[in-house]
């Protein structure tokens, strides 16, 4: 998920809770926001872990290299 598709999400999501009928309904569209909290950090994570191995495989290369 990218930062963008996330603030589009929360946007949504803030209409839908603002708009829900009942207590229930605003408490299910606040979880779903606080996951897309999560996926948004998890996709970071993910995102910085396959930099960090790359990284490590080039320094890797290098040595290797001379």
């Amino acid at each position: 998920m990218t930062t963008s598709e996330h603030r589009e999400l929360q946007e949504m999501l803030s209409e839908f809770t603002k708009n829900a009928k009942t207590f229930t309904e605003q408490k299910n569209y606040e979880a779903l926001s606080k996951r897309a909290d999560l996926m948004l950090m998890e996709s970071e994570c993910h995102d910085r872990t396959n930099w960090d191995r790359h990284e490590f495989m080039r320094a890797n290369a290098k040595q290797k290299l001379g």
